[in-house]
């Protein structure tokens, strides 16, 4: 998209109307000023009657997915929210039985009456007033503010322009997580006693995102400004991820093992349509960006796999112009999430 197209989109009545209703960072002022104008917009106008015009002509069953197109555009928060919300009305079903499924093989409970309970450290610092604020607003953001990730790049985007899949080809920089062969909560509570203090300096680490999640295992992705200490847990391992190309398609909403399995079979398809190669023996995994507290259609996850790729192999493509098969590249990001217009 060229940077008159992205103009175009940043002051449509929809982006507008983004920032005005569904921006938890707008400031009250441009809150109100963003709404004025989209409902000045003469195209606001213009396009309820194309969608009025559309239900006419076929009905409301067949024609609210031209309706949806027309006035939530992809790339804009409200697109995303109803996504998300589409996309959960599956999912929940599909939690429900994931979670009875995590109960009947959970451990047993264990009896520490006549044991050494384990170390844990829980002394934490109390949170700033702006720390808080942002914690908050977090719950409604797709992408946390004030978490550290891991540096990379994206050094191609294929898009699919008769499903509107999207898939990021990122070039990770060289990081370090911690990783424990556990799932869930009990994963999630070993790998945060570790960065909390649960480790030989007692060393107090910051939470960073995503959390990275495969067949078994989980880790958390460490500081790279910090020399990781050694795990007091010997379930938990520093391991060092090296530099490495990742395709990464995002998805909506909650993280079920059918969901996975959804998206996996979309990501493989897409690579294989584009002719790009995964790493052998490499197996896709989850990155999960949001805490429980996110609404559910507001949160960021994404499957990817490490892929073969290098840059300028195929050639210089031009924008938006097919290159040998149904997927071509776009200069712009596509993701979601991560679209011109967002929270």
């Amino acid at each position: 998209m060229s940077e008159v197209a992205e103009a175009l989109v940043s002051s449509s009545w929809q982006a507008r109307l983004d920032k005005a209703l569904l921006s938890v960072d707008t400031s009250p002022e441009s809150r109100f000023r963003n709404l004025q104008k989209a409902l000045q917009d003469p195209q606001l106008r213009t396009d309820l009657q194309k969608a009025t015009q559309v239900l006419r002509d076929k009905g409301a069953k067949e024609g609210h997915p031209d309706v949806i197109d027309l006035l939530f555009p992809s790339g804009t928060t409200a697109r995303s929210d109803l996504e998300g919300i589409f996309a959960i009305r599956t999912q929940i079903p599909e939690l429900t039985e994931d979670l009875r499924s995590q109960v009947k093989k959970s451990k047993p409970a264990v009896n520490f009456s006549n044991r050494q309970r384990p170390k844990t450290k829980t002394s934490f610092d109390l949170p700033k007033p702006e720390e808080i604020k942002d914690e908050f607003k977090n719950i409604f953001r797709s992408t946390p503010k004030g978490l550290k990730q891991p540096d990379y790049e994206v050094i191609k985007t294929l898009a699919d322009s008769d499903s509107n899949e999207s898939v990021e080809l990122r070039k990770y920089s060289e990081f370090k997580v911690a990783k424990t062969d556990s799932m869930s909560g009990e994963g999630f509570n070993t790998l945060a006693n570790y960065i909390f203090g649960g480790n030989e300096d007692s060393m107090k680490m910051e939470m960073t995102t995503p959390v990275l999640t495969s067949e078994g295992s989980m880790s958390f992705i460490l500081d790279a400004d910090v020399e990781p200490p050694a795990p007091e847990d010997a379930t938990v391992e520093i391991e060092t991820i090296p530099s490495r190309v990742v395709a990464v398609k995002s998805f909506p909403g909650l993280v079920t093992s059918s969901e996975v399995d959804r998206q996996k079979e979309k990501l493989l398809s897409a690579l294989e349509n584009a002719e790009v190669a995964v790493q052998e023996d490499a197996e896709p995994f989850v990155l999960q960006y949001n805490s429980p507290l996110t609404i559910p259609w507001r949160r960021r996850n994404e499957i990817a796999v490490v892929v073969v790729f290098e840059e300028g192999e195929e050639g210089e493509v031009e924008e938006g112009v097919k290159s040998g098969n149904s997927w071509f590249e776009r200069v712009e990001v596509m993701s979601w999430y991560d679209a011109g217009v967002r929270l």
